[in-house]
C-alpha cells in the first residue's frame, strides 16, 4: 500500500509533463464542432491534472484523422481514438525494439529489462485495443446481441491504461531512456487517456477508476 501511495506523485508529474509536452493549439472551435464540444466536456469532468493541455491535445489528435470531420456521435470519436492509439503504441513499441536491438550486448541488465517489460506492456495493449473497439462498434446498435454495461467498456480500457502507465513510469525514471523514448512513450500513454475520455462521452458516464497507477495509488492512500 505504501509503495502504491508513493507512486502517485511520480505518475502525476509524468502525466503533467507529457500533457504539456504534447499539447498543441490548433483552434477550430466553430459552433457545432463535435470535436471541440466533446473534448471540452471530457476535460471538464475528468482530466483535472492538465485541463487546458488535455483539451488541446484531444482536439489536435482527433483532427489528425480525416474521418473525424464526418463524426456524428462521440462513439465515432472513440473509435478514431482507438485507431490513433493503436498507431502510437506500434510506433512506441518499434522505438523500444530498435533500442533493444541496437544496444544488444551493450545495455546493462536493468535497462534491458525496462525495455523488455515495455515491449510486453505494448503487446498487451495491441491485443486489447481490437477488443475495446469491437465493443464500441456494437454500442447502441439495435441488432446487438448483448447490451454491455459501461463497466465492461471501462474494464477494457483500464487494461490499456495500466500497461501504458507502467512503461511510461519506467522510462521516465531513467534519465537516458527518458531522453530517447519520452516522446513516443508519452504519446502512446496520452492517447490511451484520449480513448478513455471518448469512452466516457460515448457512454455518458464518468469513469471513477481509469486504471492508472495514479488512481490505484490514490485509492490505496485513502484506505490505509
Amino acid at each position: 500500500m505504501a509503495a502504491a501511495a508513493a507512486a502517485a506523485p511520480t505518475l502525476a508529474v509524468v502525466l503533467c509533463a507529457a500533457a504539456a509536452f504534447f499539447a498543441t493549439a490548433h483552434a477550430r472551435t466553430a459552433d457545432g464542432d463535435l470535436i471541440a464540444k466533446t473534448c471540452a466536456n471530457a476535460t471538464s469532468h475528468g482530466r483535472s491534472l492538465w485541463p487546458f493541455e488535455f483539451e488541446e491535445f484531444c482536439k489536435s489528435r482527433l483532427r489528425m484523422d480525416k474521418r473525424s470531420a464526418a463524426a456524428k456521435h462521440p462513439r465515432d470519436l472513440a473509435l478514431i481514438a482507438m485507431d490513433l492509439t493503436q498507431r502510437a503504441v506500434a510506433d512506441a513499441d518499434a522505438k523500444v525494439d530498435g533500442l533493444l536491438r541496437s544496444g544488444a550486448g551493450h545495455l546493462d541488465n536493468c535497462t534491458a529489462l525496462i525495455l523488455r517489460n515495455c515491449r510486453l506492456n505494448y503487446a498487451a495493449v495491441a491485443s486489447s485495443i481490437p477488443v475495446c473497439r469491437a465493443m464500441a462498434e456494437e454500442y447502441e446498435k439495435p441488432d446487438a446481441a448483448n447490451k454491455l454495461a459501461p463497466s465492461d467498456h471501462f474494464e477494457c480500457s483500464r487494461r490499456l491504461r495500466r500497461n501504458t502507465d507502467k512503461c511510461l513510469v519506467r522510462i521516465f525514471r531513467d534519465d537516458e531512456l527518458r531522453e530517447l523514448l519520452f516522446r513516443d512513450v508519452g504519446e502512446a500513454g496520452l492517447r490511451v487517456v484520449l480513448v478513455q475520455a471518448m469512452q466516457e462521452e460515448m457512454l455518458g458516464v464518468v469513469n471513477d477508476d481509469d486504471g492508472s497507477l495514479f488512481a490505484v495509488a490514490k485509492l490505496a492512500s485513502t484506505t490505509l
